[in-house]
Parts: structure tokens; sequence; C-alpha cells
């Protein structure tokens, strides 16, 4: 009886062998992080940059198995460490899994590379937790949905600095605080504050796409999009964050931008892609 079975079960085994091979190979059925739809190349590959330390290649666990302790320390060497650590950022991210985790990888780093370009320009890589003139209040008063809370002031916090009443109230929901009601908490607490750029980042507002969104490909400008001179790119990124004060005109902070994104991506090795103005963009 034992004869009979032994082939039998050898050739499932050879059959379980040759799946698991396969779904490592492409990127299926684990969630893999494959490198551009084919075989991921070793971290000793000449295609991963000296300079940063990238994470080998193993089951997908958010975006900490792309950006590493190390790369992060050197993505933000100035950084507030004792608020902005590596566990806040991924805590964070464990809330909004789609970032830095969908399409290719080089996609996935140029994700890094636009998100690292925005923060550097809005906190000087994670420095300033707060605005630093905070003598506007950011209270739109027309927003019947997300009133400001008496006393409470909604300048810029976090990461990318979020700012007014409206993304307050809209993004208490997804963070998990009511940050409408208490702004302040943003800046006290770091997984807060993380979240609330993480929101921004990923969630799209009515007929303007996230960042996130634009990104990874997924964004097909329409009509009028198009007629506004928006096409996909790093300088929709920056029509999304500011395009009312840096997008079609002349202004010194998208060209800031622009610069540390093209710094970003040789250092992660990857290209930048097209488009990279909104200088003849009109603001969403």
């Amino acid at each position: 009886m034992g004869l009979l079975l032994q082939p039998f079960f050898g050739s499932i085994l050879v059959a379980i062998a040759a799946l698991l091979l396969l779904l490592v190979e492409t990127g299926t059925g684990g969630g893999w992080c494959e490198s551009d739809g084919s075989k991921a190349a070793s971290p000793s590959s000449s295609s991963r940059p000296a300079v940063a330390h990238l994470s080998p290649i193993t089951p997908c666990h958010g975006v900490g198995a792309l950006v590493t302790q190390e790369l992060y320390d050197e993505l933000y060497p100035n950084r507030n460490k004792s608020f902005y650590t590596y566990e806040s950022f991924l805590d964070a991210a464990r809330s909004f899994p789609t970032f830095g985790t969908q399409g290719s990888y080089k996609t996935r780093l140029r994700e890094i590379a636009a998100f690292s370009a925005h923060v550097q320009l809005e906190t000087s890589g994670l420095f300033y937790v707060e605005e630093i003139d905070q003598s506007f209040n950011y209270c739109d008063n027309t927003s019947i949905q997300y009133p400001c809370a008496p006393g409470q002031k909604y300048f810029g916090r976090g990461p990318l600095q979020l700012s007014w009443n409206y993304n307050y109230g809209a993004a208490s929901a997804k963070v998990g605080a009511n940050i409408l009601a208490k702004p302040y908490l943003v800046s006290q607490d770091p997984v807060l504050a993380f979240k609330s750029s993480l929101w921004f980042w990923t969630t799209p507002s009515g007929t303007i796409p996230s960042i996130h969104e634009v990104l990874i490909g997924k964004w097909k400008p329409s009509k009028a999009d198009r007629e506004a001179g928006r096409k996909p790119g790093f300088g929709v990124t920056i029509d999304i964050i500011n395009g009312g004060f840096e997008c079609g005109k002349a202004s010194p902070h998208p060209q800031y931008r622009i610069i540390y994104f093209k710094e970003f991506c040789k250092q992660l090795n990857v290209s930048t892609g097209p488009n990279l103005s909104c200088a003849n963009m009109q603001p969403f």
C-alpha cells in the first residue's frame, strides 16, 4: 500500500513546489513584492541604489516592505527624531495600506520620492510638526458640514501640513480621532500626524483625484482636466496640494518641489516620469 502511494504523494509535492515557485515569480497569491511585474532582483543587484537601503524582496507587509528603517533614516536625516519615528510612520501606514504598495516596483519607489519631495518642502524633511506662522486660523466659515470649533485654529500640522477645517473634518473619520474638534491632537500624536497626511495623500475629493491615484497611473484626465492643462505626472500632485497658490503662474515653490523630487528619484534610482511642472495647469 505504501509503495503504491509514494509516487502519488511525490507528484503532489513536486506540483506544490512548482506552484509556490510560480507564485513567487509572478507576485500573485501571497502579496509578494515584484519588480515591474517580473521576478525581483536581489538586494545586491546593480538596479538598487547604493546610498539607499531598500528592503529585500519579501512578502509585502505594507510600505515597510519597501521603506526600511535604514532608508527612512536616509530620506529624512534632519527629521524631528523624537516625534517622527519610523514606528509611527509604519503604524499610521497600516490604516492606509495602498500607500507605497501598488503598481510596479519603480512606481512604488516614485511614490515614495514624490511623498518625500512634498514633505521636504512642507516640513523641511519632517523637521517641523506645526506651521511656523500660526497667525491665520484657516477657518472656512462657509463649511456647513465641518464647522470650526470655537477657539481652534486649523493651520498646517503633520508631514504635509494638513490645513483648513474641512480637511480636518473629513479626515477625522479615517484617522480615528475627532481632529475637527481638537486639531491640536495632530501635533501631539505622531501616528495621528502621519495618518492625517496619508489620508490626504490617498483620498480623492469630488473631481480632484488623490495623489496616490495620479502616481500609480490610475487617474485618467477628464475633458475638463485636459482643457485645464492637467496631465498625469508630478505636476498634478502639486496642483492637488497647493494649486491655488502655486500652479498656473510664476511661483518659486513648485520649482523647489520639482528639484526635491528629482533629488529623491535620483537617490532611489528611479526616473521622474513626465509632466513635472504645473506652471501651465489651472488649479483644481
